[in-house]
């Protein structure tokens, strides 16, 4: 949506029934505040409000209101958003002032928000009155700004300024929102316990409380399903899911993949490495059997990427691409060619938690036949999450496995990790190549013509393809299904961005 406005959202009907969920999922976020982590949980969702939420159809996306009712792009090409009346979860009155003071938080770099670069396209957000907000952005309109907007959770202005207490630790456990649910109990690590809002404009369907349990062990999650101590699981291991299938009243379910796995090379003259070379990145993407693993560590639930690391769903796909062959013997004639005929010592980092770890260990075995000698270092997921932001400041490894979603469907939200003011860029910051990426993608940031924004990303992804620089091996698509009871949840569809609405789920 490039401008125009959108309806309020309908008041709900009181629920018939009302009943609590237990899920579990492996991914957890460090605390309950949302700037700790560049993670976007389901339970933060149901706890704060953004200012617009994504509404998911099989067909389309769009955004839908939230905190903020309707929006406009104004005379002098201004966002301009329409805030409605709701309330903090202590009863203090939400405001315009809590939505300015939100986005120049993430903004500001001291206070090391993870969520920086999820309001990095705004200039100034100016207070026009109690309801109404204006967002500048930067050299120009944003085109997908209402969309931009369903990534910032908005903060109790009134909590951060509380001098008697430390909001970072506050907010941590006992977090202050606008949502459908408060957190009764957070224990780190372990669980998050949610209940209903009592005074929450949006309400829910039925499920007025639920518990999330962050299991990192899939046997454990399994059991747990089985035995009816768990409603719903996200990302069933590929292995499992024929027998999850056979747990009687189980449905399995998963969105579209918005990304692709993909191993992002050190490509920073300063730091140097054999992957500088053109070719010793094309010979990795040769080496990786994509198709293998799609079939045997996937079970069949994936399949190769076509050259880029943005999916057929997402606005940026360039269909002129073509997945990169396994060709091992070509491989090796390029690193020959390129003076490394006797391999090298190459370091991969990645989490290892899942269905990551087969796939990481065959891609190893895949450079190791190639000649290099590959050694795998794990990265503990919040240690992963900060190699992103650049809070963990070692020299990059030969190759780091990422997976970017564009969850707002949109390409720009693949490729912003790659701008040259951003931490995680793979370049110098005055290489060439990082010169041209930052053209097409500043372009595409304002570009407000639907079909020239898409050809500037598809310009990046003709940069990113084995015949561009090859920064990146695009690997395959893969889907993290989801599994439910249906005698617990009637309507439960699954979706990317937030993964699970609690205040949505009606009890069957």
């Amino acid at each position: 949506s490039t401008g125009g406005s959108a309806a309020p959202a309908a008041s709900a009907p009181a629920p018939e029934k009302t009943i609590s969920v237990t899920m579990a999922r492996r991914n957890k976020p460090p605390s309950m505040d949302p700037n700790s982590t560049a993670l976007a949980p389901a339970e933060f969702y149901a706890v704060y409000d953004p200012l617009t939420r994504l509404a998911e159809t099989p067909s389309e996306t769009h955004p839908a209101p939230a905190l903020a009712e309707s929006w406009e792009i104004d005379p002098n090409r201004n966002w301009v958003f329409h805030l409605r009346e709701a309330e903090w979860s202590d009863g203090e009155a939400f405001s315009a002032e809590d939505v300015k003071f939100s986005w120049e938080y993430y903004l500001n770099p001291d206070n090391k928000s993870r969520l920086i670069s999820r309001v990095n396209t705004v200039e100034t957000v100016k207070v026009l009155d109690d309801r109404t907000i204006q967002v500048t952005n930067k050299g120009g309109v944003d085109p997908i700004m209402p969309r931009r907007a369903a990534l910032a959770f908005i903060l109790p202005k009134h909590i951060y300024d509380d001098s008697s207490i430390n909001p970072i630790e506050f907010m941590a456990t006992t977090p202050v929102g606008t949502g459908s649910y408060t957190v009764s109990n957070f224990t780190a690590d372990s669980s998050v316990e949610l209940e209903a809002s009592p005074n929450s404009w949006r309400g829910n369907q039925g499920v007025v409380g639920g518990i999330s349990r962050w299991i990192e062990e899939a046997t454990t999650q399994l059991a747990a399903f089985e035995t009816g101590d768990l409603q719903m699981i996200q990302g069933v291991p590929s292995l499992e899911v024929e027998r999850v299938r056979g747990f009687d009243g189980t449905v399995l379910g998963a969105p579209a993949p918005l990304g692709a796995q993909h191993w992002d090379f050190a490509n920073r003259r300063s730091e140097g490495g054999p992957t500088l070379d053109k070719r010793v990145r094309q010979a990795l993407g040769l080496a990786i059997n994509a198709q293998q693993i799609a079939d045997v560590v996937y079970q069949g639930l994936a399949e190769p990427a076509p050259g880029q690391i943005t999916h057929q769903a997402t606005f940026g796909f360039d269909p002129s691409l073509s997945a990169v062959p396994f060709d091992p013997d070509a491989a090796r004639a390029l690193l020959k060619d390129a003076g490394f005929g006797n391999g090298f010592d190459f370091q991969v980092d990645s989490r290892l938690d899942g269905d990551t770890k087969p796939m990481v260990e065959a891609t190893a075995g895949f450079w190791q036949d190639i000649g290099l000698n590959t050694s795998i270092v794990p990265l503990e997921i919040n240690v992963w999450r900060d190699r992103l932001y650049g809070r963990e400041q070692k020299p990059w490894p030969g190759a780091f496995n990422v997976g970017w979603v564009a969850y707002l469907y949109d390409a720009g939200f693949l490729y912003d990790w790659y701008e040259g003011g951003g931490a995680y860029r793979m370049w110098d910051a005055d290489d060439p190549t990082q010169g041209k990426f930052d053209a097409f993608y500043s372009a595409a940031l304002v570009e407000t013509d639907d079909e020239k924004r898409r050809g500037l990303y598809q310009d990046i992804a003709k940069l990113f393809s084995f015949d561009g620089e090859a920064p990146v091996a695009s690997t395959f698509y893969a889907n993290a299904l989801d599994a439910w009871r249906e005698d617990i949840l009637s309507n439960h569809v699954p979706a990317r961005f937030p993964e699970l609405r609690f205040d949505e789920l009606i009890p069957s």
